[in-house]
């Protein structure tokens, strides 16, 4: 069987392609597991090999996925030294919260206007079902309704740069924040259900200053829970950084 060098080019396309999509479901597995998975702590050293073992893959992907978590800001490669899991930090994290409030402000404000009847009755029902949540004290399946329902809100937007730009501050903050239970009181889960209310309601009134000022409110309010317990919700800047 003769084989042209048509069929050698179709074949170099073949490869390419199942390599960029191995790369790309190695950071997809990578980020998951980071974010997900109880085992790694804020400032952990990662092992590249145990992550390319349970993932089935070699290192090269892991070390791509590693790459681009490390631009993200989710991880922390320090050379000769190997590789973290982004650790907490009180300064970076209020500035997160800072950036957080400025955009998720524009992005609800813009919601308002964009959210189709179909998206808002989606959030009503992330509301209803947020409600039973609470009353019955579910705090970790709150905390990923919580995320459902600024994901909600970001689609709603339609503004790619705004989602892509909220979607790395979440995964920031929940990585350095891991194991932080002081914010999960159940005080705490009935405000931040309450502020979703607000802000739902907002929404469906088509009010867009009520609902950027509304969005605004409650990230502060998020800041200064977690904050808090550490004695300041204010960062004080050190002379030449």
């Amino acid at each position: 069987m003769c084989i042209c060098e048509d069929d050698f080019d179709g074949l170099s396309r073949m490869r390419k392609l199942r390599r960029s999509t191995l790369t790309s479901d190695a950071y997809d597995s990578v980020r998951a597991m980071l974010l997900e998975d109880a085992r790694f702590q804020p400032g952990q050293k990662l092992s590249v090999e145990m992550i390319s073992r349970e993932l089935g893959v070699s290192r090269s992907p892991v070390w791509s996925a590693i790459t681009k978590l490390d631009a993200e800001g989710l991880v922390d490669v320090t050379p000769r030294q190997g590789v973290y899991l982004v650790a907490f930090d009180e300064e970076r994290l209020h500035a997160l919260f800072e950036t957080r409030e400025a955009l998720e402000g524009m992005a609800t404000r813009l919601a308002a206007a964009r959210m189709t009847e179909a998206e808002l009755n989606e959030l009503a029902e992330t509301i209803k079902h947020q409600k039973t949540l609470v009353s019955e004290r579910y705090e970790r399946e709150f905390a990923a309704s919580a995320l459902r329902f600024h994901e909600q809100v970001l689609r709603g937007a339609r503004n790619s740069l705004i989602e892509r730009h909220l979607t790395g501050i979440y995964a920031r903050t929940s990585a350095m924040c891991r194991g932080r239970a002081s914010e999960r009181t159940a005080k705490v889960l009935n405000e931040n259900f309450k502020d979703h209310r607000e802000i739902t309601n907002a929404l469906r009134r088509r009010d867009e200053v009520a609902a950027e000022k509304l969005a605004r409110a409650h990230v502060h309010r998020l800041k200064m829970a977690v904050l808090k317990p550490l004695g300041t919700g204010k960062i004080e800047r050190v002379s030449g950084r």
